[in-house]
């Protein structure tokens, strides 16, 4: 009995031990064709939107920019980006990446597997890298300036919101500002400001805002045709020192500045009351003299804009105003 029972676990065990045999051969390649290579390349990359279609119109479809349009970013102390990795080739297994910073005290990183956010902290300079097993990206160079003298007078925080009722003399309609999240932007960490015009059935996607804070002021990034394609051009909305009698200049026009008039006027609109308001003159004589003068509430942002044509306050010659009837703010 005792040779029967042996005989029969060898017959049992044997078709599973050719069975390992051949998916071990497998494995190796033998009798297939050439398995694919393994991870070859790593590159890091950000959200980046893209500015303008054909037609001119802006769009908020973003997309992953691999490798980085710009492998030097320039950021504002409290900046977050959202970066990735991608590899080429086939992923071995289920091995983790690593995302690094140089210099923690300049800027944070935290990952899992492809996607990370970039946090910056404070000024300097950092190196930001991802590695999968020994391959490891180009670092992405970050550098970080602390000090937006403007930045309590338009809160630039993910979900903020604004809503203000716009009147061009018969016309009148709400428009809504959502600050949405940041992305990179010739270079610089902007963010990107959904701009909706509001009707009873419908909401009209206008052109989104791109903003950013930085040492100087409140800075702006639009763009313009030149030829057959659009041209980057910077102004700023609202610029240091915050003074009454600063005036600042468009870089690109003489006759087109700004003049900071008041740092304590009060402004009641639908939205509320508010003091200690900053009250900017803006003066464009690049086609025609139109005047328009905004006002900015601390820790709320512009709270009134009025745009008139060939004079400076006369009622008369009122283009267009817009008042904030409402707004949603991270405290």
């Amino acid at each position: 009995m005792k040779a029967i029972a042996t005989l029969t676990q060898t017959v049992f065990y044997l078709p599973a031990l050719v069975m390992c045999a051949l998916v071990l051969l497998a494995g190796c390649g033998g009798g297939g064709g050439d398995p694919e290579p393994l991870v070859t390349r790593l590159e890091l990359g950000y959200l980046v939107y893209d500015v303008v279609t054909p037609e001119g119109a802006t769009h908020l479809t973003g997309h992953e920019s691999h490798p980085p349009a710009w492998p030097s970013v320039a950021a504002m102390v409290g900046d977050r980006l959202k970066l990735s990795a991608r590899a080429d080739g086939r992923l071995s297994g289920d091995p983790p990446t690593t995302w690094h910073s140089s210099n923690e005290a300049v800027a944070t990183v935290e990952g899992q597997r492809w996607e990370a956010l970039l946090t910056t902290v404070g000024p300097g300079t950092a190196q930001i890298t991802v590695s999968y097993g020994s391959l490891a990206t180009e670092p992405l160079q970050v550098t970080v300036i602390a000090g937006a003298p403007t930045a309590t007078y338009w809160p630039l925080v993910a979900g903020n919101q604004w809503v203000y009722y716009k009147r061009a003399g018969a016309f009148g309609a709400e428009i809504r500002v959502t600050a949405q999240e940041q992305t990179v932007r010739e270079g610089m960490v902007w963010w990107v400001l959904e701009v909706e015009q509001l009707t009873i059935s419908y909401k009209l996607l206008l052109n989104p805002k791109f903003l950013r804070q930085d040492e100087r002021g409140l800075r702006e990034l639009y763009y313009v045709l030149q030829g057959s394609r659009y041209v980057p051009h910077y102004r700023y909305l609202l610029q240091g020192p915050l003074a009454a009698g600063t005036r600042w200049v468009d870089p690109d026009h003489a006759d087109h500045y700004w003049d900071l008039v008041s740092t304590t006027d009060s402004v009641t609109v639908g939205a509320g009351s508010y003091v200690d308001c900053l009250h900017v003159r803006e003066y464009d004589g690049t086609h025609g003299r139109d005047y328009t003068h905004s006002w900015f509430a601390p820790a709320v942002g512009r709270v009134r804009a009025q745009t008139f044509l060939n004079s400076d306050t006369d009622p008369r010659d009122l283009q267009s105003e817009d008042e904030l009837t409402s707004a949603g703010l991270a405290r």
